[in-house]
């Protein structure tokens, strides 16, 4: 899910950038180490004291007399351990990136700001309440008092980086990208240009199915009809490596993420159980800080973003919730006529001419260079064009771009709302009833919240969801015949939500959570329906559940699609069989071996499994002898889109694998037979036995899927590590056992609750995890438990750095006590905050 998706680390970025200095290892490793707080800190500030105790993991118990007191400790318990994560974020949210990196990352800042997500911000601010703006100004004010009273991380202090104190605007910011992240039509829109480019609009409407129930979008591509999209070339490629640079520090438009809640009628213990694990691209350190805050009349648990106060997820002792994202279809990309008229850059709108709105950026690079750019927009929005049509201060744009036509983007980020006041209302909550229209005022962010009490379990979807004049939005529409504007938004109210209902549970997985009567559009972005189909098979099974199957289930890594594909195998085996005799005679040995393998595969994707490692093969092989003559293969702008499309949402591939037997993809154009389905199934078989030889050795009681497909814990300076020079690249690697960690064997793949995503037909590297697991069972003494995927802290020299992965990847639970006894027991590390001069 949640992308927020959205752990950016540039730090890591800045310490490639300033540490490559040969020779240094020694002294790069001294700069890391740790200084531990002092047993008092006195702060100005504060009105009374605050205790802040921590667990084994670092996790942090605060202890205030005051909720604004509360607000200013968490504040400053979040710089003290994710400080660095949060300037990232900051940074990379208001594009100033390059203030502390330099100009290798000035075109990530080009597109930030031409998105604009400040202006957002700006909004999102100024419709606060003024309890919102006050709480905002008390978390600022403990950010502000850590820094005069702390030293800073050393990542930024070898970077020469001098933050400036933190404001409301900052934190509003980090909700923005976090807003942002959790959109993915801008990548996907632009991801079918280039497809539409290679293939022509119509073939490339079987690149974008919504699900197998549903007709391919030919109505929507043909928007593209009698388009001359050659002239958009070079500027699709270029903003689609732009975007993919910004996904490695924003883990933009990420789709993951489960829920689900268990009514008192099947569970054990006669009460409700709510769980819930967001899923994030895999990253160090984690995206998510745990905390529990307490002051009198507000006591919650669960995670947090850095920079922002209050819990996103988890438990207040009578509530608990959690999220997935709903996939929303809120950005609309629009192709626009452009043509200078005296000198001035004007778009075509109803037979008008009309003249492009401007704004000044002014951007500031790390030794004080400074550009001043513009930025144009229509009435549907920023045009992207200028953010590629700069000279480029790296490789991953080009020289110069000449395009036909401009690349709108709409979005619905530009709304006022109180978003982040129901937030802290929900964080207050005490029962589904008052939750639920609670929920319903959070209208800048999409997500399925799933939520519980005791007694009764709730799902509310919240977000603003555009009313199109024509068309659904799915892909480009034409900006300039005014067909297809927005009318509004659906009304919250008509949102999709449930209460206790009576199958008894509730669960989410990004999948289509509405039946084909709904009468609005959300979104044809729905994510695969398998973990959505596992969870409900899982939690219909039992009317015993406990946390203990909420664990089971959280850690599960059956794939109900290896299933699907088995059972299809079995009834289309002699077609099989028949291709696989066409083959060549030193290619049929192996594809009978895979097909033989893979009838009797149980569809547990463990990493011990060497079934497993043949059906992962087999995927990446059809991937390319499907799709691959196409598009282009591996190299190519449009493989690239095309990978990006089956990451972000249901896609061709999977698609594929269980119909589309009269697809034109299933016909090799590099022969000058016609391939059918069953050919290329018979060739990927073949091919991914002999992927597996090349990759793990000829011994096939040697394979195991873990041993192809790992977990790897990196910072986002290593992700960039491909786009900076040499020298750069040398910095990071002295440093890389301090910052990183990993492989370690991975289990799953995109279909299993237990998620372990990587880019099929890229390679097998996990770019998807659980990012945290939350399990709340009002049932026992202490109903919560948790787990990171990582640790507490940013720092490296932290002992709380990685602590938690081992704990993660065994996949064990720590408890968040309610109960004061317990807590006493749990939390032993203290400082206290005081008052200064009291």
């Amino acid at each position: 899910m949640y992308r927020p998706a959205l752990a950016l680390r540039a730090s890591a970025l800045a310490l490639a950038v300033t540490l490559a200095l040969p020779g240094c290892s020694g002294l790069l490793r001294s700069q890391f180490a740790e200084t531990p707080p002092p047993a008092t800190i006195e702060l100005a500030g504060l009105d009374a004291a605050v205790s802040v105790r921590r667990d084994t993991l670092g996790i942090p118990l605060i202890d205030a007399a005051s909720l604004d007191d509360l607000v200013y400790a968490q504040g400053f318990v979040a710089a003290e351990d994710r400080f660095a994560q949060m300037i990232g974020f900051k940074l990379i949210a208001q594009g100033r990136l390059a203030e502390m990196v330099g100009e290798p990352v000035l075109d990530i800042d080009r597109y930030m700001r031409t998105l604009n997500l400040r202006r957002s911000a700006e909004i999102l601010l100024a419709n606060a309440s003024p309890e919102g703006r006050r709480l905002l100004e008390r978390y600022a004010a403990g950010v502000n008092a850590w820094l005069k009273a702390r030293p800073l991380p050393p990542d930024l202090k070898l970077a020469g980086y001098q933050p400036e104190p933190w404001t409301p605007l900052d934190s509003m910011s980090v909700f923005a990208l976090i807003n942002f992240g959790l959109a993915q039509n801008l990548q996907e829109e632009v991801g079918f240009l280039r497809l539409a480019q290679q293939v022509g609009w119509e073939k490339a409407a079987w690149l974008a199915p919504s699900y197998r129930d549903e007709p391919l979008p030919f109505d929507e591509a043909a928007k593209l009809k009698g388009l001359d999209l050659a002239t958009l070339n070079p500027a699709i490629d270029k903003l689609l490596l732009a975007q993919a640079a910004l996904d490695k520090v924003t883990n933009q438009g990420i789709a993951a993420s489960n829920n689900w809640a268990i009514a008192p009628v099947r569970t054990a213990r006669g009460a409700s159980i709510v769980a819930n694990d967001t899923h994030l691209p895999l990253s160090q350190p984690a995206m998510w800080h745990y905390v529990h805050a307490r002051a009198p009349g507000f006591d919650v648990a669960g995670v947090a973003a850095a920079g922002l106060p209050g819990v996103v997820a988890g438990f207040n002792g009578k509530l608990a919730w959690g999220m997935t994202m709903v996939m929303a279809d809120n950005q609309d990309v629009f192709l626009e006529q452009i043509k200078q008229i005296d000198g001035k850059p004007h778009y075509l709108y109803q037979g008008q001419w009309l003249p492009c709105t401007a704004r000044t950026e002014r951007y500031r690079m790390k030794g004080g260079k400074a550009v001043d750019e513009t930025v144009y927009e229509t009435r549907h929005g920023p045009l992207l064009n200028g953010v590629l049509s700069r000279p480029p201060m790296h490789d991953l744009l080009a020289r110069e771009v000449r395009s036909g036509y401009g690349i709108a983007i709409q979005s619905a980020a530009f709304e006022a709302d109180k978003s982040l006041d129901a937030f802290f209302a929900l964080n207050r909550a005490q029962s589904v009833a008052e939750a639920q229209p609670i929920l319903r005022q959070v209208r800048a962010i999409e997500l399925n919240m799933v939520f519980g009490d005791r007694e009764h379990i709730g799902w509310q979807v919240t977000g603003r969801y555009p009313l199109r004049a024509k068309g659904r939005g799915q892909l480009p529409s034409p900006g300039w015949n005014g067909e297809y504007e927005w009318q509004g938004y659906l009304d919250a109210d008509k949102h999709p939500a449930s209460l206790d209902p009576a199958a008894g549970f509730i669960a989410t997985a990004n999948h289509r959570t509405v039946g084909a009567d709904y009468p609005y559009h959300l979104t044809s972005s729905w994510y695969y329906p398998e973990r959505s189909e596992r969870a409900t098979e899982l939690l219909a099974a039992s009317r015993q559940h406990s946390a203990a199957s909420s664990e089971r289930m959280q850690l599960d890594r059956h794939s109900r699609l290896a299933d699907k594909f088995r059972d299809w195998l079995g009834a289309h085996r002699a077609t099989v069989d028949a291709a696989i005799a066409k083959l060549d005679a030193a290619a049929r040995p192996a594809a009978e071996q895979a097909l033989a393998r893979l009838l009797a595969f149980d569809g547990e994707m463990s990493p011990q499994s060497a079934d497993a490692a043949i059906y992962g093969a087999f995927l990446h092989s059809l991937a390319l002898d499907t799709f691959g003559d196409e598009l282009g293969g591996p190299d190519s702008g449009a493989w690239a889109a095309f990978v990006r499309l089956n990451d972000a949402s249901y896609g061709a591939i999977d698609d594929h694998l269980l119909g589309r037997e009269d697809s034109p993809f299933w016909d090799d154009i590099r022969t000058p037979a016609r391939e059918t389905k069953a050919d290329i199934i018979a060739r990927a078989l073949a091919d991914a036995i002999g992927l597996l030889k090349a990759r793990l050795g000829h011994d096939a009681g040697q394979w195991a899927w873990g041993k192809l497909h790992t977990y790897e814990w990196e910072t986002d300076g290593k992700k960039l590590a491909p786009y900076l020079g040499a020298f750069d690249r040398f910095g990071l690697w002295l440093v890389d056992d301090i910052l990183n960690r990993g492989p370690y064997p991975a289990g799953g793949d995109h279909s299993t609750l237990n998620v372990a995503a990587y880019p099929v037909g890229v390679d097998f590297h996990t770019w998807l995890v659980p990012a945290m697991r939350i399990i709340v069972d009002f049932g026992r003494d202490e109903p919560m438990q948790v787990i990171n995927a990582g640790g507490q802290s940013s720092h490296p020299g932290s002992p709380h750095y990685a602590d938690g992965i081992d704990w993660w990847l065994d996949g064990r639970y720590q408890p968040m006590p309610f109960k004061q006894v317990n807590i006493d027991a749990q939390y032993r590390e203290r400082i206290e905050l005081k008052p200064a001069g009291k």
